[in-house]
Formats: structure tokens, sequence, C-alpha cells
């Protein structure tokens, strides 16, 4: 079962990415618009009972912050 982080590229991402953001803005701003991250994506299948708690933090250990 694939787990996806996806990145909708709109005005606010795309001017960004022109300015060279730090990623750290960039995910502020993708989250902002309604992007979940490879964690909360993850977590949604924990609690549709699909994962287990040690392959949550098993796929997610890069995802903090």
């Amino acid at each position: 079962m694939g787990i996806h982080e996806i990145l909708e590229v709109n005005d606010e991402i795309r001017a960004l990415i022109s300015a060279k953001a730090e990623v750290s803005k960039l995910k502020a701003a993708a989250v902002r618009n309604g992007m979940l991250t490879l964690r909360e994506a993850v977590v949604r299948k924990l609690f549709q009972g699909v994962t287990t708690v040690e392959e949550v933090v098993r796929v997610t250990r890069s995802d903090v912050g």
C-alpha cells in the first residue's frame, strides 16, 4: 500500500519555489494550503486499522519538523 505526500503547486508555492525559499517555508505553505504530510497520511491509515504504530514510526521517521 502506498502512502503519499503530494504537493500541489499553486501560485504561492510557485512563488516560493521561484524565490528558492527554504524547505521549511515551502512545507508550511503546503500544509497551510491543505497538504497532508507523510506522517499525517500514515496516521490516518493507523486510525483506519490498516497499519501499526511501529510501521508509522518506521516510515515517517524523517518527517519530523
